[in-house]
């Protein structure tokens, strides 16, 4: 049918097809149609967006299943690739090529590629050089950057595709059985926390230590290289100090030389110094696992899988376990060692920076990413007028935003099951690691696995973008805590220190006391 948008009267009807043969009575009568085009108003005058909808009758009754906004013909900002995402369905032939064409291409040339440059005495090189140096590892970046895009973001999908697979075969009554298959995967990111629970441990058994790394934490950030050297010798004069350092500093060349939000985590250890006070405790408390069992239980359901698909299909199940088990090791992988390029860029635009800083051609805050072409102009004219960079200014608020309006109850999507209360940690960069707490509610556009160890101490998590096999779910949910996400602007609209309930079955965040909360306050205040 195609309706008159202002009036619902039918402009045109062609007759479908069911069941293999033509109709041609209408599937619909006129009073459906208007049901449904009051419906479509309805959903666009809620949203302010015309809607792309889904909806299903059962005698008589209709209901939405969901909407969306229609994107096609509209001017999309740039940055956002919510459209593109959408259209990524790779089939097993492109998953099966891309598989191949990642893990033993891609991923080995970024390891190596990120060594030689970990490697490289750029400190050496004379100005002109160095600028050649910066710009080539911005354009190597760059590069990187799209065969991100183009190759590892649609491998990702095999996870997807293991689970529609999967749900195919077995109709399990839990729609997510098909993760534990994916158990036991040796992530980056696995072996970086281990490495940093160690670290704990060894803090918790050092009083002293612990005393001078939570003072640290809790002081006035200083990114100042020259006040991390003085704490290094605070620590190295104190009973288990030097082999507390040795540890960390190989914990930070190994897993810390990345990147999060255009900041180099190998710069601020001092992001950790709370963090390593507290996972401690946390090792101390959780219970060992069973690997023995999650080994029995992946075979256990290798084998369910086997049986529901017969033995034709046995040699394809295999490999669409196999892929999928690729893609979700990956999926932190990739990541963390494109964060390593990243960092080691930054590495030479920080140096660029600072030399002109030193020669008084620079001021001002330090240059991001953007000013890489201007940077590498200076350094190689010394005749260039000096520079002066502002600081950031904040983000511009979206039209019609209520600044002053607080939202009781937000709603998302239910990524991870789960109840929990707490303070909301708002996270938008890496001074944010240092102020969060054991208990506290992560709220952050998107977790990466750049930051993912933060998760170890979050009761809850909230996140701007939604999916339910995006980083924050996915950890979520092998650690058995909520997550919501999809909650458009939520690091907006909740502030540091909030109290949040997070529903993680309905995908409902309460902002403030609860229910029961204040009518409990409302009694205790009666005279």
């Amino acid at each position: 049918w195609i309706l008159k948008r202002s009036s619902g009267e039918v402009v045109e009807w062609k007759a479908g097809v069911r069941n293999g043969e033509q109709h041609d009575s209408p599937l619909l009568s006129d009073q459906d149609l208007q049901i449904l085009h009051t419906r479509l108003g309805q959903v666009e005058q809620l949203f302010g967006w015309p809607p792309d909808m889904e909806w299903a009758e059962q005698g008589g009754i209709f209901s939405v299943l969901q909407a969306r906004p229609i994107t096609s013909g509209q001017s999309v900002l740039q940055s956002d690739d919510r459209g593109w995402y959408l259209t990524l369905r790779p089939k097993l032939p492109q998953l099966r090529h891309l598989a191949e064409r990642v893990s033993k291409t891609l991923i080995p040339e970024l390891e190596h590629l990120g060594h030689q440059w970990a490697t490289q005495k750029i400190e050496k090189l004379d100005d002109s050089s160095l600028a050649d140096c910066m710009e080539d590892r911005h354009a190597s970046l760059n590069a990187w950057r799209e065969i991100y895009k183009k190759d590892f973001i649609p491998l990702a999908h095999g996870v997807r595709y293991l689970g529609a697979y999967y749900n195919d075969a077995i109709q399990p009554r839990d729609p997510y059985e098909f993760m534990l298959l994916l158990k036991g995967q040796n992530f980056l990111a696995s072996r970086r926390n281990a490495a940093l629970e160690h670290l704990a441990q060894q803090v918790q058994n050092l009083p002293l230590l612990k005393r001078i790394l939570k003072e640290s934490a809790m002081s006035v950030s200083d990114k100042s290289s020259g006040h991390w050297e003085a704490l290094k010798q605070h620590i190295m004069d104190i009973q288990g100090g030097p082999e507390f350092l040795k540890n960390f500093e190989q914990f930070l060349s190994t897993f810390m030389d990345t990147a999060y939000n255009g900041e180099r985590l190998l710069n601020r250890p001092d992001s950790l110094f709370n963090l390593l006070c507290q996972v401690g405790t946390l090792a101390i408390q959780k219970p060992p696992q069973n690997k023995h069992h999650q080994e029995t239980t992946v075979m256990a359901l290798q084998q369910r899988l086997m049986d529901a698909v017969g033995k034709p299909r046995q040699e394809e199940a295999g490999e669409v376990i196999a892929i999928g088990q690729l893609s979700w090791r990956l999926r932190d992988d990739d990541n963390i060692l494109l964060g390593r390029l990243e960092s080691q860029f930054l590495r030479a635009l920080q140096l660029g920076a600072n030399r002109l800083r030193e020669a008084g051609r620079l001021t001002g805050r330090n240059p991001g990413e953007k000013a890489a072409t201007l940077i590498g102009q200076l350094l190689r004219d010394s005749h260039h007028n000096p520079i002066h960079f502002d600081e950031d200014k904040p983000e511009p608020v979206p039209q019609n935003w209520e600044t002053n309006e607080k939202p009781r109850q937000l709603i998302g999507q239910p990524a991870s099951p789960g109840l929990a209360e707490g303070r909301a940690c708002v996270v938008n960069g890496i001074e944010e690691f240092r102020n969060f707490q054991q208990g506290d509610i992560l709220v952050c556009e998107s977790i990466q696995p750049t930051m993912s160890h933060l998760v170890l101490l979050a009761s809850a998590v909230v996140e701007q973008r939604g999916g339910m096999l995006i980083h924050g779910a996915i950890i979520a949910r092998e650690l058995g805590i909520p997550c919501v996400n999809g909650i458009a602007h939520a690091t907006r609209l909740i502030s540091n220190g909030d109290q949040l309930m997070v529903d993680g079955h309905l995908g409902m965040v309460t902002v403030g006391a609860t229910d029961f909360e204040l009518e409990r306050l409302a009694l205790t205040q009666e005279p």
